[in-house]
């Protein structure tokens, strides 16, 4: 009788420990919760609307935790972490592809040089955000269109390094309405914006009405391609470079993984990633190589500064066309 009153003693403090750690653990979570929720700005609706979210960020959160664990071991290239997409489903899922992925003419090297003064040797690392010709970082926000914004700053970045023009943010808006009307990615959105006879700084073109928005009269053009657009030579990252020492170029890459949407640093490589269903654009603007030979391309996202580092992440190099980043780049010319 002594034994049995004594192991329901031990049952009940061990109970009230438990207990104890779960009300604790539950209210880091709420506050962890509502830090969140301040840091982004996040409002919901209705309760309803909020427990959805929630419960799709607490999965987030599982995630980043044992990733991070990984990298800790060192058995992942990158960390993540919560950003503003975390109370959204982030998980894998099948998109519209933005590509019908087919063999690409053959990457031809400029018949004029950059006007830019650095060597044309391939160096370990490029940059051309260290000779004030990138855009600044934007969230694409309403427009769901990531190549129009990166198609415009591609076109901001060319004219500013072989034009001689000011680096201007130019009207990702005009680019949907004038040259993207079925959302394709291809070279051919360069040569319509030079038929346009170029794009708008942004906040001075206004979208029209009708069944043709397209209103490029509404503004005058500051940038253009100087004669159109066309394809780097398709899984050859060493055509990549040499397309990136020009001008950066615009890519389209597959970046529906959970690991991707969280992103906040080190090099990004994921076996899972596909060289084909390649759904998200992004501009890449150099190449780097970490201290421990691990070679990356920098690539700007349209997701704002919150994400990645500081609206960047940096994609495995010379890593099988990780997440299909050389299957299919294109650039002005």
């Amino acid at each position: 009788m002594a034994k049995f009153l004594t192991c329901m003693v031990l049952l009940a403090v061990l109970f009230a420990a438990l207990s104890h750690a779960a009300v604790v653990d539950s209210a880091a979570l709420d506050l962890s919760w509502l830090d969140w929720k301040i840091k982004f700005d996040k409002h919901y609706a209705t309760a309803r609307e909020e427990e959805v979210a929630r419960a799709r960020w607490t999965k987030n959160l599982e995630f980043v935790e044992e990733h991070n664990e990984l990298y800790r071991r060192g058995l992942s290239s990158f960390r993540v972490g919560l950003n503003a997409r975390s109370d959204q489903d982030v998980t894998p899922f099948q998109r519209r592809p933005l590509v019908e992925l087919k063999p690409q003419p053959r990457y031809k090297k400029p018949s004029q040089p950059s006007r830019s003064t650095f060597s044309l040797g391939l160096a370990p690392s490029f940059d051309w955000r260290n000779f004030g010709k990138v855009n600044p970082v934007v969230d694409q926000g309403s427009i769901g269109e990531s190549f129009a914004f990166d198609a415009a700053d591609a076109v901001a970045s060319f004219s500013a390094i072989n034009e001689g023009t000011e680096l201007s943010e130019l009207s990702a808006q005009e680019v949907v309405d004038c040259c993207l009307p079925e959302s394709l990615f291809s070279a051919q959105v360069f040569t319509c914006i030079k038929n346009n006879g170029g794009l708008c700084a942004n906040n001075t073109y206004h979208t029209g009405t009708g069944v043709k928005p397209c209103n490029n009269d509404s503004c005058k053009a500051v940038a253009s391609p100087k004669h159109g657009g066309r394809n780097v030579e398709a899984n050859n990252e060493t055509a990549l470079a040499e397309a990136v020492l020009f001008t950066p170029v615009v890519v389209a890459v597959d970046a529906s993984h959970t690991s991707f949407q969280l992103y906040e640093g080190g090099v990004y490589s994921d076996p899972s990633c596909s060289k084909i269903e390649l759904d998200h654009v992004l501009l890449v603007v150099g190449w780097g190589t970490t201290p421990n030979g691990e070679e990356y391309w920098i690539c700007k996202n349209t997701w704002g500064v919150t994400w990645g580092e500081q609206g960047y992440i940096n994609i495995a190099r010379n890593k099988d066309n990780m997440c299909g980043i050389a299957s299919m780049p294109v650039t002005p010319y």
